[in-house]
């Protein structure tokens, strides 16, 4: 805090300072907390790009499948020249592994975790987690695939007792340079696309009118759409949109409880096969007089 100047006063005022993180690369704080971070209670990261590590075995010791590299930026106080800071401690907190204190040397750390033999894993029928539950949940679903763009579905549910949305707003992040080129149900606030013209899409997908492109921003800001366009044919006939951004609580009124959109995605190099599909990452919802939502990082689950 600068010192006072003058006769300026600071009533009641209070200044907490503790550990902050500006940012970190290849993983995402698991609570989809946004960047800078404060986290001198500690936090818990999840991959990004790498989301599941494999073994040396099925991939012939590929570095680039079997680990993964955070690199984070930050900063601590309370540390003078020439210490170093570092976390109190790291530890794998997976399902399934046990992790000693780490060996702490002037600028490094580390912990050998293995895997713990008590440990029972639940069968699954997929190698995909079950859906998650929580006050609002965000499902990304991918229900046709090209090769270079596919169709998603992207459906918002409210299971809180009694918290609502009005007025929804969604956000994410493209992180793989990806544009929305059609959109059903819902609409973005900006039509952008000078983004593409400039950047790797333009560059890729020379012949494309980009004029007919929806959205080419790296964090989209989509709105629903009002009742009126509930069956127009070129961006309605989606069942549960066109809301005017109204979400219930299940137990008010199951059939305004969810609302859904649909949009085509284009996808570039390098990601230009079936399989190549990377969910956007920093979700966020909001309303107007409405609880705040918190969203946590997005995991693979079980179709539906």
């Amino acid at each position: 805090m600068p010192p006072q100047q003058f006769s300026t006063q600071a009533k009641t005022w209070r200044l907490f300072i503790d550990e902050i993180l500006i940012s970190a690369s290849g993983g995402n704080l698991i609570d989809g907390t946004d960047f800078p971070a404060l986290i001198g209670n500690g936090i818990t990261f999840v991959g990004s790009s790498v989301p599941d590590l494999d073994s040396s075995i099925n991939t012939a010791q590929d570095l680039s499948q079997i680990s993964a590299m955070i690199q984070l930026i930050g900063t601590q106080f309370r540390v003078n020249p020439p210490t170093i800071p570092m976390p109190k401690t790291i530890k794998l907190v997976t399902d399934g592994y046990n992790c000693p204190q780490p060996t702490t040397r002037k600028d490094s750390m580390h912990a050998c975790c293995k895997k713990d033999p008590k440990f029972k894993a639940t069968l699954r029928k997929t190698k995909f987690f079950p859906r998650q539950k929580g006050d609002l949940t965000i499902s990304y679903d991918v229900n046709q695939v090209y090769e270079n763009n596919y169709m998603v579905e992207v459906t918002m549910e409210n299971n809180h007792l009694l918290g609502r949305l009005d007025h929804w707003n969604l956000t994410w992040e493209w992180t793989r340079g990806e544009f929305i080129y059609s959109m059903k149900g819902a609409f973005t606030c900006v039509i952008e696309y000078s983004d593409c013209i400039y950047g790797a899409a333009g560059q890729y997908y020379k012949d494309m009118d980009f004029s007919k492109v929806v959205n080419c921003q790296k964090n989209p800001i989509v709105s629903d759409l009002p009742p009126e366009k509930a069956n127009d044919t070129e961006i309605g006939k989606i069942p549960h949109c066109c809301k005017n951004g109204t979400i219930l609580p299940i137990h008010m009124d199951p059939s305004k409880s969810k609302s859904v959109f649909q949009m085509q995605v284009f996808k570039v190099p390098p990601d230009l096969n079936k399989t190549a599909i990377y969910p956007p990452e920093k979700w966020k919802i909001m309303g107007i007089l409405n609880p705040d939502y918190k969203s946590g990082a997005p995991i693979r689950v079980d179709p539906a």
